[in-house]
């Protein structure tokens, strides 16, 4: 692919049919519970290999700020994360976790991404989330 000016996309998908390799979208979600493990982002875990994410959170009455990047890796009904890098202004907004749901009959299983604010305040979470095929 070429381009000679800008390229504006909110969805991008590397490879295609047996060679695909990801795909990246942005997301956005809040929260405005001062609740443990609000989930944030989730996906079915079939065709899945493992997600990344980039997560700029912003608590405006804080005020603070977040940015974290999360890898995940998921096999076999297993999930495993790293929380590599974080930045936090004004001690953040809170902490994650990437936890597999087994699901049940109606509803799949999933990894999902969750937080638990430092505080009630309303907070958006801006993100670009990756994720690879199995």
């Amino acid at each position: 692919m070429q381009v000679g000016g800008n390229l504006v996309a909110n969805t991008m998908q590397l490879g295609s049919g047996a060679f695909k390799w990801s795909t990246s979208f942005v997301y956005f979600a809040s929260t405005s519970s001062g609740s443990a493990g609000q989930t944030i982002y989730s996906i079915p875990i079939q065709n899945v290999s493992g997600v990344e994410f980039e997560i700029m959170a912003t608590e405006p009455t804080g005020p603070s700020r977040q940015f974290c990047k999360i890898s995940s890796i998921y096999y076999n009904n297993t999930i495993q994360y790293n929380e590599y890098s974080t930045l936090i202004i004004n001690g953040g907004v809170g902490n994650y976790e990437v936890d597999y749901d087994p699901g049940d009959i109606v509803t799949p299983p999933s990894l999902k991404l969750k937080v638990s604010p430092n505080s009630s305040n309303a907070i958006t979470y801006k993100m670009l989330i990756q994720v690879f095929a199995d």
